[in-house]
Protein backbone atom coordinates (compact mmCIF):
# COMPACT_ATOMS: atom_id res chain seq x y z
CA UNK A 1 0.00 0.00 0.00
CA UNK A 2 1.35 3.39 -0.96
CA UNK A 3 1.27 6.11 1.64
CA UNK A 4 0.81 9.65 0.57
CA UNK A 5 2.14 12.64 2.49
CA UNK A 6 -1.39 13.59 3.52
CA UNK A 7 -2.08 10.08 4.86
CA UNK A 8 1.15 10.06 6.85
CA UNK A 9 0.44 13.50 8.33
CA UNK A 10 -3.02 12.36 9.44
CA UNK A 11 -1.54 9.20 10.94
CA UNK A 12 1.10 11.21 12.84
CA UNK A 13 -1.59 13.59 14.08
CA UNK A 14 -3.65 10.62 15.32
CA UNK A 15 -0.63 9.19 17.12
CA UNK A 16 0.11 12.54 18.76
CA UNK A 17 -3.51 12.94 19.87
CA UNK A 18 -3.66 9.42 21.25
CA UNK A 19 -0.50 9.92 23.31
CA UNK A 20 -1.86 13.27 24.52
CA UNK A 21 -5.12 11.62 25.63
CA UNK A 22 -3.19 8.85 27.36
CA UNK A 23 -1.15 11.47 29.22
CA UNK A 24 -4.38 13.13 30.42
CA UNK A 25 -5.78 9.67 31.38
CA UNK A 26 -8.92 10.03 29.24
CA UNK A 27 -9.19 6.24 29.19
CA UNK A 28 -9.63 6.18 33.01
CA UNK A 29 -12.66 8.30 33.93
CA UNK A 30 -12.82 7.49 37.66
CA UNK A 31 -10.72 10.48 38.72
CA UNK A 32 -12.93 12.81 36.74
CA UNK A 33 -16.09 11.31 38.19
CA UNK A 34 -14.76 11.73 41.74
CA UNK A 35 -14.27 15.41 40.95
CA UNK A 36 -17.36 16.14 38.85
CA UNK A 37 -20.09 14.33 40.81
CA UNK A 38 -19.78 16.42 44.01
CA UNK A 39 -19.39 19.60 41.94
CA UNK A 40 -22.58 18.75 40.06
CA UNK A 41 -24.45 18.02 43.27
CA UNK A 42 -23.38 21.33 44.76
CA UNK A 43 -24.85 23.20 41.80
CA UNK A 44 -28.31 21.79 42.48
CA UNK A 45 -28.23 22.23 46.27
CA UNK A 46 -28.74 25.98 46.09
CA UNK A 47 -32.17 26.91 47.44
CA UNK A 48 -32.85 29.81 45.08
CA UNK A 49 -32.68 28.48 41.52
CA UNK A 50 -31.16 25.89 39.25
CA UNK A 51 -27.77 26.72 37.72
CA UNK A 52 -27.55 28.26 34.30
CA UNK A 53 -26.22 26.33 31.35
CA UNK A 54 -23.10 28.50 31.32
CA UNK A 55 -22.34 27.68 34.96
CA UNK A 56 -22.83 23.96 34.31
CA UNK A 57 -20.52 24.16 31.29
CA UNK A 58 -17.87 25.97 33.34
CA UNK A 59 -17.97 23.32 36.07
CA UNK A 60 -17.65 20.46 33.58
CA UNK A 61 -14.84 22.04 31.55
CA UNK A 62 -13.02 23.18 34.68
CA UNK A 63 -13.27 19.72 36.22
CA UNK A 64 -11.94 18.06 33.09
CA UNK A 65 -9.10 20.55 32.84
CA UNK A 66 -8.09 20.25 36.50
CA UNK A 67 -8.18 16.45 36.50
CA UNK A 68 -6.13 16.23 33.30
CA UNK A 69 -3.55 18.72 34.55
CA UNK A 70 -3.36 16.84 37.83
CA UNK A 71 -2.42 13.68 35.94
CA UNK A 72 0.28 15.55 34.02
CA UNK A 73 1.68 17.10 37.21
CA UNK A 74 1.72 13.69 38.87
CA UNK A 75 3.68 12.22 35.95
CA UNK A 76 6.21 15.07 36.15
CA UNK A 77 6.74 14.57 39.89
CA UNK A 78 6.98 10.77 39.50
CA UNK A 79 9.60 11.15 36.76
CA UNK A 80 11.87 13.17 39.08
CA UNK A 81 11.95 10.34 41.65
Amino acid sequence: MKYTICHMQNKNRQIKLSTFFELLRWNKPTGRMILLIPAGWSLYLTPDANPTFLMLLRIILGGLLVSGLGCVANDIWDKKN
